[in-house]
C-alpha cells in the first residue's frame, strides 16, 4: 500500500476516522465528570548517608555502599508494615476527634470515617491517649482479618487504607544525601498528616534498625566479656589457693632461694666436720696427756662443770646464731647477747679455777698440770661447740633438702596455674576490647543515624493539576490512529478487486476499464457516462487491430459467476457505440434472468448449441450478427452453467467482468487459463462497482467540483463520422 492509497483509505472512511475519536472522547468525558479532587504535598529528609561522620570513618566516597543504605531507606518507606502503622495512626488520631474540624480533615472524610468506624466500635477503641487508641487499634487489627479495622486497611479508602498510602513517592534528590517524599490525597489536611506521621515512623524505624544491627553484638560481647571474667576469677582463685597451700608467695625467688641457701649449708657443714674433726683429735691428745700425769677425773672437778656450762652456753649461742641467720631478729639478737655475757662470766670463773689449780700443780716434763687442764677445757669447749655447730647445721641442711624436695615439683603445676590464669586474662582482655570497639561502633551509628526534616510537609492551597482534559485529548488521538490502523489492516486484509492495479496483479490480466457502481445521483451518473466513455474509446482502439475491417467485431462478455455485472457492461457500452452510429448487436443467453425488453440491437441464442464443434456464429446468432459491426455475446457464469466454448475461437476479444468488492479466487484463475488456450483473442478485465474515487484516478478526471472544460461528446455528428470512417475504412 502506497502513501497515495493509504490517504485514499482514510478519505474514504473519514466519517468512522471522526465519529470513532468522537465517542472515545465523549466517554472519556463522562465517565470523568466526577472526578475527584487530589492535593499534593512533600517533605524533604536529609540522611547524612555520604557525607556524616561517624566516629569510625567518613562515609563519604563508598558509592556501593550509599547505594545499598538508599534502597535500604526507600524500601523501609515503602514496606507495607510502615504503611499499616501510618494508617492505624492516622486512624486513630481521627477516631480521637469529638467534633468536626476542618482543620485535622474536610467533610467528605468526616463522613466517609464516620460510615467506616461504627459508634459503639469507636467507643470501645478510642482511649484518652493517642498512644492508647494506637495499640487498642492495632491490637483489634491483628486479632482477625473480618473485623472492621482490617477490612479499613485492605480497602479502597481514600484515606486509610494500604491501597491509598501506595501513592507514596520517595526518591533520592539528585546526588545529594536528602530524600523527598510526595504524596497525593483528596484532603490536604489528611495528605500533610500522612507525610508527617511517615516520617516520623520512617526515621524512627531507620534508628531501631541500624542501632539492631549493632546490638546483638554488643550483647553477645557483653555476655562472652562475663564470662571470660569467670573464668578469669576462678584461675585466679585457684592459684592464689595453690599458693596458700603450699606456702607460695614468689615461687621463683623462693624456689631460689631455697637452692641457694641449701648450697651454703652444705658448703658450711662440710667446713664444721673438718673443724669437728680437728677438735676431736685436739681433745683427745689433751686427754691422754692428763692421763699420763694421773688427772682422768675431771667431771668431778669444779672445772670441768664450769666448762660443761660453758659448752652449753656456746651451744646456745651457735643454734641462736645459725637460725637467726642474719635475719636481723631484735628479740634473737637481744638473746643472743645475754647468753654471750653468761658465757663470757662462766669462763672468767673457768679461767680463775684454772690459774688456781695452775699454782697448785706442775706436770712432770715440767709443764704445768693448769695448762694441760686449760687446753683440754677449751678443747672440750670447742669440740663441744663444733658438735652443736654441726648437729644444728645438719638439721638445717636436713629441713632446706626438704624443702627443696618439697618446692622443686611445684614448679609444673604452678606454671600450669599461671598459663591458665595468663590465657584467662588475655581472652578477657581481647572479649573487652571487642565490647569497647562495639560500644563505639553502635555510638557512631547513633550519631550517624540521626536524620533531620529540612522541609516539613505543607498544607498545599492548589489541588493537583487534572488529567482530565489530556485524557480527552489523548483519548481521542489513540481512537484515531486506532481507527486508522483498523482501517488500514482490514484494507490489507481484504483480497477483494478494488482497484485496477490490485485486479492486475491477482488476475494476471490487464485491465480493459472500469464502472462504478450506478445509482441515482447526478454526480455518480456523469461518472458513470465518463467510465461508458472511456470504455468505448478503449473499443475503438482494440477494432482498430482487426485486419478484416468488413467483418463484426465479436466480443466475448464473461464472469465467473452470475450477477457480475456482464449485462450491465454488454448495453452500457452498446448504447454508446450505437450513439456513436456504430451499429452494435447485444446476445444474451436464453437462461438470462432478469429478461430486459428487447429491441432491434438485443436478441438472446442457446448457450448448449454454442457446444456444437462445428457451429459457426452465424448459426448461434443469426443474420442480426453480420450486418452488425460490433457484436457482443454475453457469456453465462462459466463456473454455474453450461457455455458456447465454440465461439471461443471466433472472438476478437474476451472481456471478463469482475466486482470489485469479490476476490479473485483459484476456480476462476483455471477456469480462465482454460479458455486462454482455446481462443487466440486477448483477455481483459473491466472492475465493476469500483468506488468513485478509483474510478477517477483510473478515467483521470474529477467529477465534482471540476474546473475543467468539457470534453466533447462522442456523440457528435463530427464524432460520429470520423468513428464510421475509422471502422469501416
Amino acid at each position: 500500500m502506497t502513501l497515495k492509497d493509504f490517504f485514499h483509505l482514510l478519505r474514504c472512511n473519514w466519517l468512522l476516522l471522526l465519529a470513532v475519536p468522537l465517542v472515545t472522547a465523549s466517554s472519556i468525558f463522562f465517565f470523568t465528570r466526577k472526578e475527584v479532587k487530589e492535593y499534593a504535598s512533600d517533605t524533604t529528609i536529609y540522611t547524612g548517608i555520604a557525607s556524616t561522620f561517624t566516629i569510625n570513618e567518613n562515609n563519604e566516597g563508598n558509592a556501593y555502599a550509599n547505594n545499598k543504605a538508599y534502597g535500604n531507606l526507600l524500601s523501609l518507606i515503602y514496606s507495607r508494615a510502615t504503611k499499616q502503622e501510618v494508617a492505624i495512626r492516622l486512624l486513630a488520631r481521627h477516631l480521637m476527634l469529638t467534633k468536626y474540624d476542618s482543620t485535622v480533615l474536610n467533610s467528605e472524610t468526616y463522613q466517609h470515617l464516620n460510615d467506616l468506624v461504627p459508634v459503639a466500635l469507636r467507643q470501645k477503641l478510642v482511649a484518652p491517649s493517642l498512644e492508647e487508641t494506637i495499640n487498642n487499634l492495632t491490637v483489634y487489627a491483628q486479632s482477625s482479618q473480618d473485623n472492621v479495622i482490617s477490612k479499613v486497611l485492605a480497602s479502597d479508602s481514600p484515606s486509610y487504607s494500604l491501597e491509598a498510602l501506595s501513592k507514596i513517592a520517595a526518591f533520592q534528590v539528585d546526588a545529594s544525601d536528602l530524600i523527598k517524599i510526595e504524596y497525593v490525597s483528596n484532603d490536604a489536611a489528611v495528605c500533610q498528616q500522612t507525610l508527617e506521621e511517615l516520617t516520623q515512623i520512617f526515621i524512627r524505624k531507620h534508628k531501631q534498625l541500624q542501632e539492631g544491627q549493632n546490638e546483638s553484638v554488643v550483647s553477645y560481647f557483653g555476655v562472652a566479656a562475663a564470662k571470660a571474667r569467670q573464668r578469669l576469677d576462678a584461675a585466679e582463685k585457684s592459684l592464689l589457693a595453690f599458693q596458700n597451700t603450699n606456702g607460695i608467695i614468689n615461687y621463683d625467688a623462693q624456689a631460689g632461694n631455697t637452692a641457694t641457701q641449701r648450697e651454703a649449708f652444705t658448703q658450711q657443714a662440710n667446713e664444721l666436720e673438718l673443724q669437728y674433726a680437728g677438735a676431736s683429735s685436739a681433745l683427745r691428745t689433751l686427754e691422754n696427756s692428763l692421763k699420763d700425769q694421773g688427772i682422768s677425773n675431771l667431771s668431778s672437778q669444779e672445772a670441768y662443770q664450769l666448762s660443761n656450762q660453758l659448752t652449753k652456753l656456746r651451744t646456745q649461742i651457735a643454734n641462736a646464731e645459725v637460725f637467726d641467720n642474719g635475719k636481723g631478729d631484735i628479740n634473737s639478737t637481744a638473746g643472743t647477747q645475754k647468753l654471750q655475757k653468761q658465757a663470757d662470766q662462766i669462763e672468767r670463773q673457768l679461767q680463775e679455777k684454772i690459774n688456781q689449780y695452775s699454782a697448785q700443780n706442775q706436770s712432770k716434763p715440767g709443764v704445768s698440770s693448769a695448762s694441760l687442764v686449760e687446753d683440754w677445757i677449751k678443747n672440750s669447749i670447742l669440740t663441744e661447740e663444733l658438735k652443736a655447730k654441726l648437729l644444728v647445721m645438719r638439721k638445717q641442711r636436713d629441713g632446706f633438702g626438704k624443702e627443696y624436695q618439697k618446692v622443686a615439683p611445684l614448679g609444673a603445676e604452678m606454671r600450669k596455674l599461671e598459663r591458665e590464669r595468663v590465657l584467662a586474662e588475655n581472652e578477657y582482655l581481647a572479649v573487652l576490647n571487642n565490647l569497647d570497639q562495639s560500644k563505639v561502633t553502635q555510638q557512631g551509628i547513633e550519631l550517624g543515624s540521626r536524620m533531620k526534616v529540612v522541609d516539613p510537609p505543607y498544607l498545599g492551597p492548589n489541588r493537583a493539576k487534572s488529567k482530565r482534559l489530556l485524557l480527552v485529548l489523548f483519548g481521542a488521538i489513540g481512537a484515531m490512529f486506532m481507527t486508522a490502523g483498523g482501517i488500514s489492516a482490514v484494507s490489507l486484509l481484504d483480497q477483494s478487486l478494488k482497484t485496477p492495479a490490485f485486479a492486475s496483479l491477482k488476475t494476471k490480466l490487464p485491465v480493459f476499464g472500469v464502472l462504478p457502481e450506478k445509482t441515482t445521483s447526478d454526480q455518480q451518473i456523469a461518472l458513470f457516462r465518463k467510465a461508458e466513455d472511456q470504455l468505448a474509446r478503449q473499443l475503438l482502439l482494440k477494432m482498430q487491430q482487426k485486419k478484416a475491417a468488413h467483418e463484426p467485431y465479436i466480443i466475448g462478455v464473461m464472469s465467473s459467476h452470475a450477477a457480475a455485472g456482464k449485462t450491465m457492461l454488454t448495453s452500457s457500452v452498446s448504447a454508446r457505440l450505437n450513439a456513436l452510429g456504430i451499429k452494435s448487436a447485444v446476445f444474451l443467453p436464453e437462461s438470462h434472468l432478469l429478461q430486459p425488453s428487447l429491441d432491434n440491437t438485443t436478441a438472446f441464442y442457446s448457450p448448449l448449441q454454442g457446444l456444437m464443434p462445428s457451429i459457426m456464429l452465424n448459426d448461434l446468432l443469426g443474420m442480426n450478427s453480420v450486418s452488425s459491426a460490433v457484436v457482443f455475446i454475453e457469456f453465462p457464469a462459466l463456473l454455474e452453467k453450461a457455455y458456447p466454448s465454440a465461439v471461443l475461437p471466433q472472438l476478437d476479444l474476451v472481456l471478463v467482468a469482475v466486482n470489485a468488492n469479490k476476490p479473485w479466487e483459484a476456480a476462476d484463475k483455471n477456469i480462465f487459463e482454460s479458455i486462454s488456450k482455446i481462443t487466440k483473442a486477448p483477455i481483459e478485465v473491466v472492475l465493476n462497482r469500483a468506488q468513485v474515487s478509483v474510478t477517477e484516478d483510473y478515467i483521470g478526471m474529477r467529477v465534482i467540483g471540476t474546473t475543467e472544460e468539457p470534453e466533447v461528446s462522442l456523440s457528435s455528428p463530427e464524432t460520429q463520422w470520423q468513428a464510421q470512417t475509422a471502422f469501416y475504412s
